[in-house]
């Protein structure tokens, strides 16, 4: 549903006020909102560490007891724990339907780097709308990214925060064929896809 022409965001700006606050809509608040609202908090959790993101929620529940909390007031919390721009790199993801689509554009090897060039867009399950991409522009995701290689899969060798629509990420390699994967965090069941061009 949420890669339809009538997919909702997680919140939505309160008609009428000044507030940039965001406030559910009862009519299109629903399973998909708290679905995709999970893998969101999932996916900042295991990006900025779990230690980081717990102390964020204590502080936000503790600033917060017998209070009503926005969702600005939450990602203010994970701020001041050291999530930088936490406001910043969240709005996208709550504001818009929708996930992204990332596709590695292109690849080159340097020596012992291998270049990536990666582009973003709204992924839509209409291939009418993926043909015209007029009805997809304006979307931007702020995206963490993880990538690791055959030679050591179980270590992050490079972390970036994808912000633009195209971004040229250099992996260290230690031989030619060695492989690269996008993305650790996709274990996580991230609402967003990658696709190789």
């Amino acid at each position: 549903m949420d890669s339809m022409e009538g997919g909702s965001p997680i919140s939505l700006k309160q008609n009428g006020s000044q507030s940039d606050e965001r406030v559910s809509d009862a009519g299109k608040f629903n399973v998909l909102s708290y679905l995709k609202g999970a893998c969101l908090l999932r996916m900042f959790e295991s990006f900025v560490t779990t230690q980081m993101f717990q102390n964020g929620l204590r502080s936000f529940l503790t600033s917060h007891s017998y209070k009503v909390g926005s969702e600005t007031d939450f990602w203010h919390a994970l701020e001041e724990v050291g999530f930088a721009d936490a406001t910043e790199v969240t709005r996208p993801w709550t504001a818009q339907h929708g996930f992204p689509l990332i596709k590695i554009a292109e690849w080159k090897q340097v020596n012992e780097t291998r270049v990536l060039f990666l582009t973003q867009e709204k992924f839509c399950a209409n291939p009418r709308l993926n043909e015209d991409k007029r009805g997809l522009r304006g979307f931007r995701w702020s995206i963490p990214l993880e990538f690791i290689t055959g030679r050591e899969p179980k270590k992050v060798v490079s972390s970036v925060m994808m912000r633009e629509r195209m971004l040229e990420v250099s992996i260290p390699v230690s031989f030619k064929g060695d492989w690269v994967k996008v993305s650790k965090l996709l274990q996580y069941y991230l609402p967003f896809m990658i696709l190789i061009n």
